[in-house]
């Protein structure tokens, strides 16, 4: 008979979770009870249900770090324009984006190494603050040199394309990520959850990849505007 992979008092590696108790079904598969970290709270999982929880876990972490260097980045541009201002005003009102392709902002890395890139340095050559002695200053190219970082970051953490987190991208990215922390899980207690989670479960059979996923934020949407035109309607 096979061992099971962890034993009580494990601390599962990369996650929140601790075993607390482990139980063998007729099948011989094993059941683990495993508690999550700060909280009373328990669930039983197999080892395919662990294994999602670990992706899971691991899209959340990515997701709030990729949002939070979103933010960083956002604050030091508005410092990096201000600067700019003054040393070359029209890079200030230069689009700021990440290249899809290099993933980085090319400006930015052209003030941070101040390698030559002639559409740069002829935007350059014509800005009247170098004719009047004004000239980009040695803490403005550090200063670029710590956004190129942390862009670097924020391609690494996901994708290379870049996100504006504000308006509907937000919420859209929030919905998707409650989908997959919530609704792609099996639910037994909560009536809506366990109506969307069953829903997802019969997509999986016939539809691959986030399709399923978008097909239930559909519907999940549909929910939302019908409860909304309810309350109005009572209102």
């Amino acid at each position: 008979m096979n061992q099971p992979k962890y034993q009580i008092g494990d601390r599962i590696p990369q996650s929140p979770f601790t075993l607390r108790g482990i139980a063998l079904q007729n099948s011989g598969k094993y059941l683990y009870f495993v508690q999550v970290d700060g909280s009373n709270n328990c669930f039983v999982a197999t080892l395919d249900d662990l294994a999602q929880s670990f992706a899971i876990t691991r899209l959340r972490e990515l997701f709030h770090e990729k949002e939070q260097l979103q933010k960083l980045r956002s604050g030091l541009i508005s410092q990096l324009r201000q600067r700019l201002s003054l040393e070359f005003s029209e890079a200030a009102r230069h689009t700021m984006k990440i290249s899809q392709v290099k993933g980085y902002t090319p400006i930015i890395y052209w003030l941070a190494f101040n390698h030559f890139n002639s559409r740069y340095e002829k935007k350059y050559n014509d800005s009247i603050a170098p004719k009047l002695g004004i000239f980009i200053t040695d803490f403005t190219r550090a200063h670029a040199k710590t956004i190129i970082d942390l862009e670097h970051r924020i391609t690494e953490t996901g994708d290379k394309s870049s996100r504006k987190f504000h308006g509907n991208s937000i919420i859209r990215s929030h919905l998707y990520m409650r989908a997959c922390c919530t609704v792609t899980r099996k639910i037994k207690r909560h009536e809506l959850r366990k109506e969307l989670s069953d829903r997802y479960a019969v997509l999986r059979t016939s539809v691959k990849g986030k399709d399923a996923i978008t097909r239930i934020l559909f519907k999940l949407t549909r929910m939302l505007f019908y409860e909304l035109v309810k309350e109005t309607r009572i209102g």
